[in-house]
Protein backbone atom coordinates (compact mmCIF):
# COMPACT_ATOMS: atom_id res chain seq x y z
CA UNK A 1 0.00 0.00 0.00
CA UNK A 2 1.46 3.33 -1.04
CA UNK A 3 0.40 5.02 2.19
CA UNK A 4 2.53 2.61 4.25
CA UNK A 5 5.43 3.07 1.83
CA UNK A 6 5.23 6.85 2.33
CA UNK A 7 5.20 6.41 6.11
CA UNK A 8 8.32 4.23 5.92
CA UNK A 9 10.14 6.55 3.53
CA UNK A 10 9.41 9.80 5.35
CA UNK A 11 9.80 8.67 8.97
CA UNK A 12 13.33 8.86 10.37
CA UNK A 13 15.15 5.83 11.70
CA UNK A 14 13.90 5.24 15.22
CA UNK A 15 10.54 6.82 14.40
CA UNK A 16 7.20 5.11 14.80
CA UNK A 17 4.56 3.99 12.32
CA UNK A 18 1.15 2.78 13.47
CA UNK A 19 -1.45 0.82 11.50
CA UNK A 20 -5.00 0.74 12.79
CA UNK A 21 -7.81 -1.31 11.28
CA UNK A 22 -11.42 -1.02 12.31
CA UNK A 23 -14.95 -0.47 11.19
CA UNK A 24 -17.98 1.60 11.88
CA UNK A 25 -21.56 1.15 10.76
CA UNK A 26 -20.91 1.91 7.08
CA UNK A 27 -17.15 1.70 6.51
CA UNK A 28 -14.06 -0.42 6.98
CA UNK A 29 -11.41 2.00 8.27
CA UNK A 30 -7.64 1.82 7.69
CA UNK A 31 -5.46 4.39 9.43
CA UNK A 32 -1.72 4.84 8.97
CA UNK A 33 0.04 7.25 11.33
CA UNK A 34 3.66 8.18 11.73
CA UNK A 35 5.84 10.62 13.62
CA UNK A 36 7.83 11.52 10.53
CA UNK A 37 8.57 14.91 9.04
CA UNK A 38 4.95 15.74 8.23
CA UNK A 39 3.56 17.67 5.28
CA UNK A 40 3.84 21.47 5.21
CA UNK A 41 0.38 23.01 5.62
CA UNK A 42 0.56 24.93 2.34
CA UNK A 43 0.83 21.61 0.45
CA UNK A 44 -1.76 19.60 2.35
CA UNK A 45 -4.79 20.62 0.26
CA UNK A 46 -2.95 19.69 -2.97
CA UNK A 47 -1.12 16.53 -1.95
CA UNK A 48 -3.59 14.17 -3.66
CA UNK A 49 -3.61 16.04 -6.99
CA UNK A 50 -2.12 14.23 -9.97
CA UNK A 51 1.60 15.08 -10.41
CA UNK A 52 1.64 17.40 -7.39
CA UNK A 53 5.05 17.30 -5.75
CA UNK A 54 6.46 19.03 -2.71
CA UNK A 55 9.66 20.70 -3.94
CA UNK A 56 12.88 18.89 -2.99
CA UNK A 57 11.05 16.14 -1.12
CA UNK A 58 13.27 13.07 -1.14
CA UNK A 59 12.71 9.61 0.21
CA UNK A 60 15.28 8.69 2.88
CA UNK A 61 15.85 5.23 1.38
CA UNK A 62 15.68 5.77 -2.32
CA UNK A 63 17.10 9.27 -2.66
CA UNK A 64 14.51 9.92 -5.36
CA UNK A 65 12.26 12.86 -5.94
CA UNK A 66 8.57 12.11 -5.63
CA UNK A 67 6.64 11.64 -8.88
CA UNK A 68 3.36 13.07 -7.64
CA UNK A 69 1.47 9.93 -8.61
CA UNK A 70 1.19 7.77 -5.48
CA UNK A 71 -1.38 9.63 -3.39
CA UNK A 72 -3.29 10.71 -6.49
CA UNK A 73 -3.67 7.04 -7.46
CA UNK A 74 -4.69 6.12 -3.90
CA UNK A 75 -7.35 8.86 -4.01
CA UNK A 76 -8.74 7.64 -7.34
CA UNK A 77 -8.89 4.01 -6.19
CA UNK A 78 -10.67 4.97 -2.98
CA UNK A 79 -13.08 7.24 -4.92
CA UNK A 80 -13.79 4.39 -7.35
CA UNK A 81 -14.88 2.24 -4.41
CA UNK A 82 -17.09 5.05 -3.03
CA UNK A 83 -14.76 5.56 -0.11
CA UNK A 84 -13.14 8.50 1.60
CA UNK A 85 -9.51 9.40 2.17
CA UNK A 86 -8.33 12.07 4.60
CA UNK A 87 -4.85 13.29 5.42
CA UNK A 88 -4.00 15.16 8.60
CA UNK A 89 -0.45 16.33 9.06
CA UNK A 90 1.68 18.75 10.96
CA UNK A 91 5.18 19.55 9.81
CA UNK A 92 7.76 18.19 12.24
CA UNK A 93 5.13 16.13 14.09
CA UNK A 94 3.83 13.50 11.66
CA UNK A 95 1.01 12.44 9.39
CA UNK A 96 -2.15 10.37 9.66
CA UNK A 97 -3.89 9.02 6.57
CA UNK A 98 -7.35 7.57 7.07
CA UNK A 99 -9.06 5.51 4.36
CA UNK A 100 -12.73 4.58 4.69
CA UNK A 101 -14.12 1.99 2.29
CA UNK A 102 -17.84 1.28 2.06
CA UNK A 103 -18.89 -2.11 3.34
CA UNK A 104 -20.47 -4.35 0.71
Amino acid sequence: MHIVDNAINFTPIGGAIYLKLGQDEDYVVVEVSDNGRGIPSEHLSHIMELFYKIPSRRSKFRGQLATGLGLAIVKRIVDFHHGLVEIQSQEGVGTTVTVRLKKS
